[in-house]
Protein backbone atom coordinates (compact mmCIF):
# COMPACT_ATOMS: atom_id res chain seq x y z
CA UNK A 1 0.00 0.00 0.00
CA UNK A 2 2.81 2.44 0.40
CA UNK A 3 4.52 1.83 -2.53
CA UNK A 4 1.97 2.67 -4.43
CA UNK A 5 1.40 5.86 -2.47
CA UNK A 6 5.22 6.52 -2.59
CA UNK A 7 4.92 6.17 -6.39
CA UNK A 8 1.67 8.61 -6.65
CA UNK A 9 3.61 11.77 -4.76
CA UNK A 10 6.71 11.20 -6.52
CA UNK A 11 4.92 11.44 -9.99
CA UNK A 12 2.70 14.57 -8.77
CA UNK A 13 5.94 16.00 -7.48
CA UNK A 14 7.45 15.79 -10.94
CA UNK A 15 4.79 17.69 -12.34
CA UNK A 16 4.25 20.15 -9.33
CA UNK A 17 7.87 21.27 -9.47
CA UNK A 18 7.22 24.00 -12.54
CA UNK A 19 4.85 25.35 -10.55
CA UNK A 20 6.57 26.17 -7.38
CA UNK A 21 9.38 27.21 -9.65
CA UNK A 22 10.17 31.15 -8.95
CA UNK A 23 8.23 33.09 -11.19
CA UNK A 24 9.54 35.21 -14.34
CA UNK A 25 11.58 38.28 -12.80
CA UNK A 26 8.70 41.12 -13.06
CA UNK A 27 8.75 44.19 -10.35
CA UNK A 28 5.81 46.45 -10.59
CA UNK A 29 5.29 50.35 -9.55
CA UNK A 30 2.38 51.96 -9.29
CA UNK A 31 2.01 55.76 -9.43
CA UNK A 32 -1.24 57.53 -8.03
CA UNK A 33 -1.94 60.76 -8.97
CA UNK A 34 -3.70 61.82 -5.06
CA UNK A 35 -5.69 65.06 -5.40
CA UNK A 36 -6.76 64.58 -1.46
CA UNK A 37 -3.03 65.06 -0.96
CA UNK A 38 -1.70 66.82 -3.85
CA UNK A 39 0.97 64.57 -3.85
CA UNK A 40 2.16 62.43 -6.47
CA UNK A 41 2.72 58.45 -4.88
CA UNK A 42 5.30 56.06 -6.52
CA UNK A 43 4.84 52.52 -4.69
CA UNK A 44 7.84 49.84 -5.95
CA UNK A 45 7.31 46.35 -5.17
CA UNK A 46 9.83 43.55 -5.72
CA UNK A 47 9.58 40.11 -4.91
CA UNK A 48 11.51 39.81 -2.03
CA UNK A 49 13.14 36.96 -2.93
CA UNK A 50 14.70 38.96 -6.28
CA UNK A 51 15.27 41.86 -3.75
CA UNK A 52 17.37 39.74 -1.80
CA UNK A 53 19.77 38.41 -4.70
CA UNK A 54 19.84 41.79 -6.33
CA UNK A 55 21.12 43.02 -2.73
CA UNK A 56 23.80 40.49 -2.64
CA UNK A 57 25.12 41.47 -5.88
CA UNK A 58 24.81 45.17 -5.44
CA UNK A 59 27.01 45.30 -2.00
CA UNK A 60 30.35 43.58 -1.00
CA UNK A 61 28.35 42.22 1.66
CA UNK A 62 25.30 39.74 1.86
CA UNK A 63 22.64 41.94 3.11
CA UNK A 64 20.10 41.56 5.20
CA UNK A 65 16.71 42.65 3.95
CA UNK A 66 14.36 41.70 6.23
CA UNK A 67 16.50 42.29 9.62
CA UNK A 68 18.29 45.91 8.69
CA UNK A 69 16.74 48.99 7.90
CA UNK A 70 20.12 49.81 6.52
CA UNK A 71 20.20 47.12 3.63
CA UNK A 72 16.89 48.33 2.74
CA UNK A 73 17.80 51.82 2.71
CA UNK A 74 20.51 51.00 0.19
CA UNK A 75 17.98 48.76 -1.69
CA UNK A 76 15.88 51.62 -2.22
CA UNK A 77 18.97 54.21 -3.04
CA UNK A 78 19.63 51.55 -5.64
CA UNK A 79 15.74 51.82 -7.18
CA UNK A 80 15.23 55.13 -7.02
CA UNK A 81 19.18 55.76 -8.88
CA UNK A 82 17.35 53.52 -11.72
CA UNK A 83 13.91 55.32 -11.49
CA UNK A 84 12.92 58.81 -12.91
CA UNK A 85 10.10 61.04 -13.88
CA UNK A 86 9.60 63.98 -16.13
CA UNK A 87 6.66 66.42 -16.24
CA UNK A 88 5.36 67.85 -19.46
CA UNK A 89 8.34 69.90 -20.38
CA UNK A 90 10.70 67.20 -19.41
CA UNK A 91 11.59 68.55 -16.22
CA UNK A 92 12.66 65.86 -13.45
CA UNK A 93 10.37 65.61 -10.61
CA UNK A 94 12.06 65.27 -7.27
CA UNK A 95 10.86 62.24 -5.53
CA UNK A 96 11.49 62.05 -2.00
CA UNK A 97 12.02 58.77 -0.07
CA UNK A 98 9.27 58.12 2.36
CA UNK A 99 10.75 54.73 3.46
CA UNK A 100 10.59 50.77 2.36
CA UNK A 101 8.48 47.89 4.19
CA UNK A 102 8.81 44.33 3.38
CA UNK A 103 4.72 42.77 3.78
CA UNK A 104 3.91 39.33 2.34
CA UNK A 105 7.01 38.45 0.14
CA UNK A 106 7.16 42.00 -1.26
CA UNK A 107 9.92 44.50 -0.51
CA UNK A 108 8.05 48.21 -1.22
CA UNK A 109 9.92 51.06 -1.61
CA UNK A 110 7.83 54.55 -1.18
CA UNK A 111 8.18 57.78 -2.83
CA UNK A 112 6.40 60.60 -3.17
CA UNK A 113 6.82 64.13 -4.79
CA UNK A 114 4.16 67.23 -5.26
CA UNK A 115 1.64 66.93 -8.52
CA UNK A 116 2.93 68.25 -11.31
CA UNK A 117 1.49 71.19 -13.17
CA UNK A 118 0.33 71.34 -16.39
CA UNK A 119 -0.74 68.66 -18.83
CA UNK A 120 -0.98 65.12 -17.10
CA UNK A 121 2.13 63.76 -19.44
CA UNK A 122 4.99 61.79 -17.96
CA UNK A 123 8.14 60.80 -19.39
CA UNK A 124 9.42 57.54 -17.13
CA UNK A 125 12.52 55.30 -16.84
CA UNK A 126 12.19 52.67 -14.54
CA UNK A 127 15.94 50.54 -14.91
CA UNK A 128 16.07 48.85 -11.50
CA UNK A 129 16.92 44.96 -11.52
CA UNK A 130 17.62 45.11 -15.64
CA UNK A 131 21.04 45.75 -15.27
CA UNK A 132 21.17 42.73 -12.71
CA UNK A 133 18.95 40.37 -15.36
CA UNK A 134 18.24 40.76 -18.88
CA UNK A 135 14.83 38.66 -18.73
CA UNK A 136 13.76 41.46 -15.86
CA UNK A 137 10.60 43.08 -16.84
CA UNK A 138 9.08 45.95 -14.71
CA UNK A 139 5.37 46.90 -15.11
CA UNK A 140 4.64 50.67 -14.14
CA UNK A 141 1.11 51.36 -14.19
CA UNK A 142 -0.55 55.44 -13.72
CA UNK A 143 -3.39 55.87 -11.82
CA UNK A 144 -4.72 60.00 -12.49
CA UNK A 145 -8.53 60.02 -11.63
CA UNK A 146 -10.38 57.48 -14.16
CA UNK A 147 -7.68 57.38 -16.47
CA UNK A 148 -5.58 54.23 -16.03
CA UNK A 149 -2.18 53.38 -18.28
CA UNK A 150 0.22 50.85 -17.77
CA UNK A 151 4.02 50.82 -19.12
CA UNK A 152 5.73 47.59 -19.39
CA UNK A 153 9.98 47.99 -19.57
CA UNK A 154 11.96 45.38 -20.53
CA UNK A 155 14.55 44.91 -23.52
CA UNK A 156 16.43 47.96 -24.56
CA UNK A 157 13.69 49.81 -23.13
CA UNK A 158 14.98 53.17 -21.63
CA UNK A 159 12.22 55.94 -21.37
CA UNK A 160 8.56 55.71 -22.32
CA UNK A 161 6.32 58.43 -22.12
CA UNK A 162 2.27 58.19 -21.20
CA UNK A 163 -0.58 60.90 -21.70
CA UNK A 164 -3.39 60.70 -19.00
CA UNK A 165 -5.50 62.48 -20.71
CA UNK A 166 -8.88 60.91 -21.69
Amino acid sequence: MIRPFLSLLIGLTAFASPVVAHPQKVAVTQILFNERTEQLEVAHRFALHDAENAAARISDARPDLIGSAEARQDFAAYVIEGFSLRDDDGTPLALTLLGTEIEAGYLWVYQETPLPAGKPILTIRQDALRDIWPEQSNLVTIEYGRVFRSLTFKDSTQALTVSLEN
